[in-house]
């Protein structure tokens, strides 16, 4: 078995334990949030703030010119997420690690100084970010397995919170996050089918990276 799959299987375990598992689970909403900010950018609209919560929820405030470039940028955040977990474990296969934490250090760095605007996220970005700053130059012994971690969180929440998503699509459709924005902008397209998109696309990219770790 690929070590990764153990840090896959203490990604979950750590999960769901109280506090910290939410504290970590927060990996996975910076990285869906920042997906917001980036494709608004690329449609030419505006990043206002992003907020991260304790409860690892949060939200992307943005700015456009259309209705498409709107729904595009509240589309882009789980298939964001399920890529950046894609592309990262490609990369650990493929010895570039340090590459990965650079693209970490970066995000974090820019959404720090440019986007993050709330007391929570303040303090998780700060913390986490001593945290990599730790690894990267005062433990570098712990900086392959700590990338190991960050990839792990993001390839198992990036499918944990679709699913949840897609739960709530049905049970609760006007309180299913992004699915319900898009339904009601769409008008046709109830949130389940948001749903439904959100946790295939998660699981066709969990797939891909079960893939590349066993071929």
């Amino acid at each position: 078995m690929h070590i990764f799959f153990y840090y896959l299987i203490g990604a979950f375990l750590l999960g769901i334990i109280p506090v910290v598992g939410k504290y970590i689970a927060v990996i996975n909403t910076f990285i869906h949030e920042v997906g917001h900010a980036l494709m608004a950018l690329i449609l030419g609209g505006q990043v206002r703030s992003i907020s991260l919560f304790a409860n690892t929820e949060g939200t992307a405030v943005t700015a456009h010119s259309g209705r498409i470039a709107q729904n595009f940028t509240a589309f882009a955040g789980y298939p964001f997420a399920s890529i950046c977990g894609f592309i990262m474990v490609w990369a650990l296969k493929n010895g570039y690690s340090s590459y990965v934490l650079l693209g970490w250090c970066s995000l974090l760095v820019v959404a720090f100084f440019l986007w993050i605007r709330n007391l929570y996220g303040f303090f998780w970005a700060l913390s986490f970010g001593a945290i990599t700053y730790y690894v990267m130059f005062q433990n570098i012994a712990f900086k392959v397995p700590f990338v190991y971690f960050i990839t792990a969180v993001v390839v198992v929440q990036s499918v944990l919170s679709a699913l949840t998503i897609l739960y709530l699509s049905f049970t609760r459709p006007d309180d299913s996050g992004d699915a319900a924005h898009l339904s009601r902008s769409t008008v046709y397209i109830p949130a389940f089918i948001w749903g439904i998109i959100f946790a295939g696309q998660a699981v066709y990219f969990f797939i891909k990276e079960v893939q590349l770790l066993i071929f």
